[in-house]
């Protein structure tokens, strides 16, 4: 709501916009050191969903409540995009004093072109790279490769539409990455409806 919002506003330094031909493109920078940047519609509905509505926040909330500061974290996102849980989950630790906290993100996407831009977001503008590691892949399957239909809107990127603009991408078994061999204390998917490959 409005109370959520205006908490948000005063945790942040002043927004600036660049005009790059028809697009705005807003640059935030968290007072927990976080840099967030808004390129498209998709961004900016994602980050309202994330960072303003809170839609994430409770778990995250809760995990740190029950947080002894000497344990590790490990989180693993799936279907990152283009990183907005990952920085929300940073953004809250550091805000509630986990600043020093020990801590590992595995985040996985399957769209190539959201997966170069979740590094940039997160290696390159955050430095996050001691602390998260991506894997790009599909998940679902533990092997093979899928065809994943990159949108402009990336929330509706699918595997469950056929279609010969799609691009072929290998699966990823989640068995075999980091944070399945370490124990996972939060778990986010979001990978629109392939949920169901699991089952």
């Amino acid at each position: 709501g409005r109370n959520s919002e205006r908490r948000l506003r005063a945790r942040c330094a002043p927004i600036s916009t660049h005009k790059k031909g028809v697009a705005v493109m807003l640059h935030r920078n968290l007072r927990s050191g976080i840099k967030i940047s808004v390129v498209t519609v998709a961004d900016w509905v994602i980050y309202n969903d994330i960072f303003v509505k809170g839609e994430y926040d409770k778990p995250i909330n809760s995990i740190l409540q029950e947080l002894s500061t000497a344990e590790q974290l490990n989180i693993l996102d799936i279907g990152a995009g283009v990183g907005f849980f990952t920085l929300r989950f940073v953004d809250l630790m550091r805000h509630n004093g986990f600043v020093n906290q020990p801590y590992s993100i595995t985040a996985v996407e399957g769209s190539p072109k959201l997966a170069k831009e979740l590094e940039n977001r997160i290696y390159n503008v955050n430095n996050l790279q001691d602390n998260v590691e991506i894997v790009k892949g599909l998940v679902g399957k533990r092997d093979g490769t899928g065809t994943i239909l990159e949108r402009d809107f990336h929330p509706m990127n699918t595997t469950l539409i056929e279609s010969e603009e799609g691009v072929q991408v290998e699966y990823v078994d989640l068995y075999k990455i980091k944070a399945a061999n370490v124990g996972i204390d939060l778990l986010k998917c979001d990978i629109e409806g392939a949920e169901l490959l699991f089952a």
